[in-house]
């Protein structure tokens, strides 16, 4: 819900969202697919660079992504959960 805050009355362009946890417990990643290139260049304009609140030091990052490939899950990979980091 911090993540639909932060993006506002953006989120009213987002067609789909997925978002993807890294190694870090406290860092993610959020992939948008928005409604037009306008809303993708006002989501750019706005929130490149910005920091998440006042109280932050970490600022976004938005990347411009043309293609995205979802490979079968490695069944190797190790993944984060705030259920296990809890217990």
């Amino acid at each position: 819900t911090d993540f639909f805050q932060f993006l506002g009355p953006h989120m009213d362009s987002v067609r789909h969202m997925r978002i993807v946890h890294v190694e870090s417990p406290d860092r993610y990643m959020v992939l948008l697919d928005l409604d037009s290139q306008r809303s993708a260049d006002e989501v750019y304009a706005g929130y490149n660079g910005r920091p998440y609140s006042s109280m932050d030091t970490e600022r976004c990052v938005v990347l411009y992504v043309r293609r995205l490939h979802f490979a079968d899950p490695d069944p190797n990979a190790r993944f984060y959960s705030t259920a296990a980091a809890g217990a």
